[in-house]
């Protein structure tokens, strides 16, 4: 499987999207000409590229998981950025090449925003008071058992074979789901470890967050248009 195609059967698919669900089975969306088709991919033991069908359940979260991934990404010229937050009343997204470094868009037209000095500085303390809120946030949720096909939102940390979740259903302060190997921990002494790791690897994952900061978008051309960068 290459970055943006598939080779099967001699025949090339061009892959649009994929998607990794809680149990860590790996989902793609295909197009072929104009025909679009999503599939579970999977590598035999000879590493060679397997699909299997999907069921409808399947196919209304990787579409909607798609939609999402569309309006969560941005534009300034041709690069993209993704969204981050939200945040002062404007949209903070990063690009790939600089992911410390949030640029505003309007939730409006999704064009990038220019601010005046002081502006940007209310969308960075804006941003800090939301990292802090968020972080205690994480720092109160215990953790729970849930079926990995229900949770709610991404995973907040993907290392060694187990995904750490954040899931509000149960409780406005949040529960921690950990999944390994693509099943829930169940045991709780399992969930304690696990919890005290994440724990640790959220501390050092802060320092990082914390060094974020917003960066103006471009000054826009005469014609509306920012200019590049």
């Amino acid at each position: 499987m290459q970055d943006n195609q598939i080779i099967i059967d001699n025949r090339p698919y061009d892959i649009l999207f994929t998607f990794r669900s809680p149990d860590q089975k790996l989902f793609l969306l295909l197009q072929e000409e104009e025909q679009v088709f999503a599939v579970r991919y999977e590598e035999n033991e000879s590493g060679e590229p397997e699909l299997f069908p999907v069921s409808d359940r399947q196919i209304e979260r990787i579409i909607s998981a798609y939609n999402q991934a569309v309006q969560d990404t941005f534009y300034i010229g041709d690069v993209p950025y993704h969204r981050q937050t939200e945040t002062a009343g404007f949209i903070l997204a990063s690009s790939e090449n600089d992911p410390l470094i949030y640029v505003p868009f309007s939730p409006d037209n999704r064009e990038p925003v220019h601010l005046d000095e002081a502006g940007l500085q209310f969308v960075q303390d804006s941003l800090q008071a939301q990292l802090n809120l968020d972080r205690q946030i994480l720092l109160e949720a215990q953790p729970g058992i849930d079926d990995p096909e229900r949770i709610v939102g991404e995973a907040l940390c993907e290392q060694d074979g187990v995904s750490v979740y954040l899931n509000f259903r149960r409780n406005p302060a949040g529960e921690l789901v950990f999944v390994e190997n693509g099943k829930p921990v169940v045991r709780k002494d399992r969930q304690q470890q696990l919890r005290q790791k994440f724990l640790d690897w959220e501390q050092s994952e802060y320092k990082e967050a914390a060094a974020v900061q917003v960066r103006n978008a471009p000054v826009p051309e005469p014609d509306g248009s920012p200019q590049g960068e």
